[in-house]
């Protein structure tokens, strides 16, 4: 699995890759509103007319497919940590691999389909295709937690409440510029699974 399985810019890609990769950075170091048109244009060497001529929906149809991209790539790797790792470890390498994330772009990224979310409701396609990856999210966490011998309704909250958790983190992360609340937040989901799994 590759280290990185958010999408990067490739200079070389065609103009629609390159608008979404580009939009998929600027979204996770500055959020929806904070990414204009011209960024965008400026930060992928795309002519102007290739906005509208690959999303008729403009800046909004953008960045609802690069959400959709995103989520996606992030569902990949965690559907890879979980079918191949306990629940527990599998949050272990989740939180690890945020923690390199934030610490190694000195906390400049965050999660992009987190950023699109709180787009909601000016921009509900966005908002819409954000909650599609976090259902993927908690169905795969869920998934992982029932094969550890959870009961569907605890695996479920569990699922839940490790997606809220480690998403929440993320954010504070960036605030406070210190990885402390991941560390906390894989800490106590520890805790729980393990309180859920005796109970």
């Amino acid at each position: 699995m590759a280290d990185n399985p958010i999408q990067e810019f490739d200079a070389s890609a065609g103009p629609r890759e390159r608008l979404i990769s580009t939009a998929i950075d600027l979204v996770r170091r500055r959020g929806v509103f904070a990414t204009s048109v011209a960024d965008l244009l400026g930060h992928s060497g795309a002519a102007r007319n290739s906005i509208y001529q690959h999303f008729p929906n403009g800046k909004s149809g953008l960045i609802a497919t690069a959400t959709a991209e995103s989520g996606e790539q992030m569902t990949a790797f965690i559907d890879h940590l979980t079918t191949t790792r306990t629940p527990q470890e599998a949050v272990d390498a989740l939180v690890k691999w945020w923690k390199r994330e934030l610490e190694g772009s000195d906390y400049a990224l965050g999660c992009p389909v987190a950023a699109a979310a709180m787009a909601a409701p000016d921009e509900p396609e966005v908002a819409a295709t954000a909650n599609v990856a976090f259902d993927a999210w908690r169905r795969l966490v869920a998934d992982s937690a029932l094969r550890g011998g959870l009961s569907i309704d605890d695996a479920e909250s569990f699922a839940l409440f490790v997606v809220n958790a480690i998403e929440g983190a993320i954010i504070q992360c960036r605030s406070q510029r210190n990885v402390e609340s991941l560390d906390v937040a894989a800490a106590q989901l520890k805790v729980l699974y393990s309180a859920l799994k005796q109970a």
